[in-house]
Parts: structure tokens; sequence; C-alpha cells
């Protein structure tokens, strides 16, 4: 054969092979790619374990639905009912649900416009049929106010000059600031939001200390295992690092003094502080501060434990390439990660065992939200020895149909022989307008950044007055015994909480300020313009009044009951108008004292004989 012809063939031989090569190449890239062929059981195994933190911020990601746009840019009005059932002895021949508690219904009616920032709404407490307390909330432009039953006025604040309001009600201005954030909500999103840029960093960052830290040999698969996935049996592939408790304990520590400097995980740390402040909770120590200090604790634990020859497994299977349950398991217990329901559904399961007990606690939760529903179900139970100690059920829905939303909540807890559960039905329309919106004005609000420390402090000790009165008329219906005895059932306290009430403690400060601004009146032939402006300057207190006349009907003499936060209008109008028919009348003022708290209950207003 010529020796051009044999040049030619040996490089059409070379580029076939070649191109086989690259062919063979592509393919291998695909299937590595695209597919689990060609992986290690290492490479699989940390796969697989990654899908659970990503389906953990799914659940926290969750997109806006129909449902809640439509919420969220349309007026609407919500009807809340909310009826709790108290069951004490529940499974015993003395079961009982006979008392005050399950009497009560709260009522909460609605005006929401989230795009203008309004919220509105009139909150009561029944017992039976009958208004024991009742309260009014409102949001609208940027002012939030309440105002309470028999008092004509809102009473509302500024997110401006926080200091200044709290230094004239002499309250830590911390607690206007915690009254503030709870009305505006607690995003948990923001605060534990994860970056697709910081879950990859987290992942390769853990995926090096593991690879670093362990062998080939650790690395293993079950192909076709049989498993128990929500209690019910199926296959899936799986794979496993098993390690001995020293390899475990090495690991272990490393990835710990990586957690107590990893930068991401501290600033969501802070993120939880931040929004602990907002809400009043303080601390001397940082949380970041407290958080490395607990991670150093645990190594130092850790590094004095003794090592056998026990082993430590964790393990992850997959079906059609999606995660679908991780366990771990040591000689000390075990714990189970259920994924399915199309990952709609997370049950997590976690076995501790001794010599003497085994501890076991479960946590179901279900999320199954369309464009038009949501449906979130949650379920603990806490077992010793196979018999159930507590259990925790809380379920949330809502549904929408044409302009009609209907939502219902429940929180059921029971502890031994008690059981609470709480009721929430919610009946929400989308308006084009409100009917008789409620709007703040100068008639129907006071604004406390615009008062001064005197002003403000008559406000207070007038709602102060009307909260004790309702707070009394509660306990009368809603009984502190059948509140005190709930909360031991459910061992939230020892010893009861709700007393009878005490009488109320007034400082020297507060009584010289309340006296001082009545005894100015005291004296001898008083005009009735001296009298009206007495009456302005009680009418939050004035409590009753008794009109005296004489044989021949004339007026003879006035008693004014004195009682802080009392606000009697009717009897200041009928005061009034005696004064109004009597204006060249010269009135002798007096007064007494309260013996107990030193403050003045009376006024006696008396003309002087002639």
């Amino acid at each position: 054969m010529p020796k051009k012809k044999r040049k030619m063939i040996i490089i059409l031989i070379i580029t076939f092979i070649l191109l086989l090569l690259l062919l063979a190449g592509g393919v291998c890239a695909y299937l590595y790619i695209n597919t689990d062929m060609l992986k290690s059981n290492q490479t699989l195994f940390e796969k697989y374990l990654a899908q659970n933190f990503s389906i953990a911020k799914e659940y926290l990601e969750i997109n806006p639905t129909e449902l809640q746009n439509t919420l969220n840019q349309n007026k609407y009005t919500s009807n809340i009912t909310v009826k709790a059932t108290y069951t004490s002895g529940k499974g015993t021949s003395e079961e009982n649900k006979d008392n005050s508690i399950n009497k009560a219904t709260l009522n909460i009616n609605s005006q929401i416009d989230k795009t203008n920032n309004y919220d509105y709404k009139d909150i009561r407490l029944a017992y039976d049929t009958e208004d024991v307390a009742k309260l009014e909330y409102i949001n609208s432009n940027d002012l939030k106010g309440i105002r309470l039953d028999g008092i004509k006025q809102f009473v509302s604040i500024k997110n401006e000059d926080i200091e200044k309001v709290a230094g004239n009600l002499g309250i830590e201005s911390q607690y206007l600031k915690t009254a503030w954030a709870i009305t505006q909500g607690l995003n948990i999103k923001e605060i534990f939001n994860f970056t697709e840029e910081e879950i990859k960093n987290l992942q390769t960052t853990y995926s090096d200390i593991i690879k670093e830290n362990t062998n080939k040999d650790s690395y293993g698969k079950y192909s076709d295992a049989t498993i128990t996935l929500n209690n019910t049996q199926t296959t899936a592939n799986g794979y496993y690092i098993e390690l001995t408790k020293e390899q475990y304990y090495s690991l272990l520590i490393k990835v710990l003094e990586k957690l107590s400097t990893d930068e991401i995980i501290l600033g969501k740390i802070d993120n939880i502080e931040n929004t602990a402040k907002e809400y009043g909770v303080n601390s001397e120590e940082t949380y970041r501060d407290m958080y490395v200090n607990y991670i150093n604790n645990y190594i130092e634990e850790i590094k004095g434990k003794s090592i056998g020859n026990e082993t430590f497994r964790v393990s992850v299977y997959e079906q059609n390439g999606q995660t679908v349950k991780t366990t771990i398991e040591t000689d000390e217990g075990s714990l189970n990660i259920d994924i399915y329901n199309d990952k709609t559904s997370i049950k997590i399961d976690k076995i501790d065992t001794t010599e003497t007990v085994q501890k076991r606690q479960t946590l179901n939760i279900n999320q199954n939200i369309t464009n038009t529903s949501e449906k979130v179900e949650l379920e603990y139970m806490n077992y010793e020895n196979g018999v159930e100690q507590t259990s925790l059920k809380i379920s949330n829905n809502k549904e929408m149909q044409n302009n009609n939303i209907k939502g219902s909540t429940s929180i059921a807890y029971e502890i031994e022989n008690s059981k609470i559960e709480i009721k929430a039905d919610d009946y929400i329309k989308i308006v084009n307008e409100f009917d008789n919106p409620i709007e703040l004005s100068d008639e129907n609000n006071v604004t406390l950044n615009n008062l001064n420390q005197e002003q403000t402090q008559n406000i207070l000790n007038i709602l102060s007055q009307n909260v004790n009165d309702k707070k009394e008329k509660t306990t009368e219906k809603i009984t502190a015994d059948d509140i005190n005895s709930m909360l031991k059932d459910f061992g939230f306290i020892k010893e009861d909480v709700i007393k009878e009430q005490a009488p109320v403690e007034v400082t020297e400060t507060e009584r010289n300020r309340f006296n001082s601004n009545l005894t100015l009146f005291i004296g001898e032939q008083r005009s009735t313009d001296d009298i009206t402006r007495l009456l302005e300057t009680i009418q939050g207190d004035l409590k009753d009044a008794q009109i005296t006349n004489d044989e021949k009907d004339k007026l003879q003499e006035i008693t004014l009951d004195i009682e802080r936060g009392a606000n009697n209008t009717e009897k200041k109008d009928e005061v009034t108008q005696v004064l109004n028919e009597n204006k060249s009348k010269k009135f002798n003022i007096t007064m007494s004292y309260d013996e107990d708290t030193k403050l003045i209950n009376k006024i006696f207003l008396k003309i002087p004989e002639t």
C-alpha cells in the first residue's frame, strides 16, 4: 500500500477514535449532570441530604396566592368569633366542662384596607349574651389608637417622639415600642430568609468539612430498600454514611467549630435578637455570644465523653430524584424526617432511649396551598414509654369563593386529663366601600404625642380606672377560680396568679397632682362660672351627683362624688343644667378625702344661708 494512503487511513482512524471519545464524554457528562449515574455514593449522599434544607426554605418562602393578593389589594370586612372549651378530668368519671370559661365568647369585627394602611377593630368579650368588656382599635394615617367602652375619644400615638410620650406616661419607652411592634405583626420570613447564594455557600462549606473528615469507605448505598414513610411501607434508593463514635465525634466537633464562626448563621441569630428587642425582650448577653458559648460548652462536653465501639449512621432515601426520608441512628436513639405528599407534608419523629425510659416526640406538618385556598395543619405529640403525655394540634384554613372568604382556626392542647380547645371562625367579605367607616378626627381622638405631662397623666388616670372597672366586671363572670384552675392543670402556674383585687396604691406624686387640681376651688361665695370650671376639671372623674332642694324646691346643695376615670357625662350635664338655672347663686365649696387613698372623693357645693 502506498505510503500516502496508509497515512490517510491512520488519520481517519485517529479522527474516528477522537469522535467516539468526544461522544462518549458528552454522554457521560450528560448522564453525570442530569442523572445519578456515574456519581459516587458520597456525592449522592450529599445531594439528597442537602435537599432537606431546600425544602425547609420552600416552606418559609410561599409565593403570594390569588387569595392573599385579594386580601392585600382590596378592602374587606372580617367577622371573627372565638370560643374556648376547657375540660377538666377528661376521660375520667369526674370529666367536667361546666365552668365560666366555656360561657365566654370573643367577637372581633374588622374593617381592613391594607393598601391604605387602615385597620379598625371592634372587640367585644361576652359572657352568655351579655357584653362584659368592649374595646376599639384603629390604625389609620400612621396613628394607632384604642377607645375603651364608656369613653368618647380614641387615645392614639404616632411612631415618633416615643421617648417623650413614654416620659409623660411615666413608663419605659420600650413598652410603647413593643406595643407598636406587636400591632405591626411578625414577619418570620425576614428573620430566617436565606438567599440562594447563602444556601450554596452553606452547602459547599459543610460538604467540604464532611469530605475532609471522612473517607469514601464510610459511604454506602441501599438499592430498592423497603422503608416506612408516614406509617406506610414503600421502596426507595438510599445512601448513607456510617462512622464509628470516635469518627462521628471528631466530625461533629469540626462542624460545631465552623458553626460558631459562620457569619451566615451568626447573621440570622442577630436578626432574631433585633426582632426580640423590638418586642421588648432584652438580654444582658448578646444572642450571638450565648450561641457561641453554648456551642463551645457542647464541644467541651463531647470531648469529655467516653468512646466506645458504637456506630453512627445517617441515611437519605430518594424516589424519582426527590429526598423522601432522612434518618439518624445512634446507640442513644434515632431521628426520622419523612417528606411526602409531593413535599407538602413533613413528619419528624425523635426517639431518645435510656436504660429505664423511652421518650418520643413527633411533629407532623401538612401544608396544602392553592390559588384560592390555604390549609395548614401542625400536630405535636410527646410520649413516654409509649404513653401520650401531651399533644398540641393547630390548624388554619381559608377558602375563597367569589367575594367571600371563609376561614377557621383551631388550637387544641391536651395534657394528662385536661384539655383546652380554642376555635375561631372568620367570615371575610370583599367590599368596595365600608359601611360607616371610623375615621380619626379632633372630635373623636386625642393624640398623646401632642399633650404635655399633666394632660397625659389625666388621660392615663381615666383609662386606668376604666380598665380596672372592666377587669372587675370580667372576673365577676369569668371567675378567677376557673382561670387559676385551668392554668394549674396545664402546668403554667403553681400558685394563683389572679387574686382578689387589692386596693389601688396611689403614689404621693399622683395624690398631690390629683388633689391640687381641685383644692384651688375651695372657698366661699364662688360663682357658677367657678363651678363650671370645676366641672371641666373633674369631668373625667365624676362618678355621681346628688342635687338637694329645700322645701320650696329651691336649690340648696350639690354633692359631687369623685372617682378617678368614672367619667359620668350624664351627671355632668345634669349639674350644668341646674347651674344654668341658678346663675345668680353663690356657693361655698368644701371637700372630703378617701380614708385609704387620701384622694378627694366628695365635693360639696352649698348655697350659704341668707
